[in-house]
């Protein structure tokens, strides 16, 4: 997610703030890829719904990371729509992780298909369509 944020952006300014969120998703995704794949991983019936969990030494850490490098590019995008996503984002994932703490139920993957028909959405009605880096104004 950050990574193609920052690809789409066309304020230069702004790319050098968000870039080092897509860094931080990167090291995120392979603490998480090897933790997936070198440590117990367990499924388990939450009532509702199955609860997945994989033994990380620091879980709030790594969430709290995994959270700033997957909402905060969208925040600073020059984009109005972006960052209104962002926020709408930001609160949807605030929402769907203390329904699942709670245990009430878990809609990742009903927000994570959302999130994708709105980025298609996006896509195809965005009015600058593909912008070049090079002749883009600086806000």
């Amino acid at each position: 997610m950050p990574l193609a944020v920052v690809s789409i952006e066309p304020a230069a300014r702004r790319r050098r703030f968000m870039a080092p969120f897509a860094v931080l998703g990167a090291a995120v995704s392979v603490v998480l890829l090897v933790e997936l794949s070198t440590g117990p991983a367990t499924a388990t019936d939450a009532g509702r719904y199955l609860a997945y969990d994989v033994d990380l030494d620091f879980g709030v850490q790594i969430t709290v990371l995994y959270v700033l490098a997957t909402c905060l590019p969208l925040l600073l995008s020059s984009n109005k729509r972006i960052v209104v996503f962002g926020v709408l984002n930001l609160a949807a994932v605030t929402t769907l992780g203390w329904l699942m703490e709670a245990g009430v139920i878990s809609l990742w993957c009903a927000w994570a298909a959302v999130t994708s028909v709105v980025i298609v959405v996006h896509m195809r009605t965005d009015s600058r369509g593909a912008v070049s880096h090079q002749s883009s104004p600086d806000t």
